[in-house]
């Protein structure tokens, strides 16, 4: 069962974004293992990554390990994230905008 996840950050800012991502390429694969999907973005003046998890087990590992000490390590307290998670029920995917298509 594939599992979504909806992080906030308040006032996380994309340069932040930007050193938690170089401190996570730093331990390990991005995405990182068990992640299908991962998308992230400025939100509400933070800043909000959705990922989907191919089982609860793998998404727990990133998020009690790789993710906090990443925070950590970039001057951030991974305890001002929120977290929504919910099972997904449907998943589709469209052709990349501006791609070429065959006609």
């Amino acid at each position: 069962m594939a599992i979504c996840a909806v992080i906030d950050n308040p006032g996380q800012t994309r340069e932040q974004a930007d050193e938690v991502m170089k401190a996570l390429r730093a331990t390990g694969p991005l995405p990182p293992t068990g992640a299908t999907h991962v998308l992230g973005g400025e939100f509400q003046g933070g800043w909000r990554v959705v990922s989907i998890w191919d089982s609860e087990e793998s998404m727990e590992r990133f998020f009690s390990t790789r993710l906090p000490a990443a925070f950590r390590e970039v001057g951030l307290a991974p305890e001002r994230l929120s977290r929504a998670t919910f099972e997904v029920y449907m998943q589709g995917v469209a052709e990349h905008a501006g791609a070429a298509q065959s006609n």
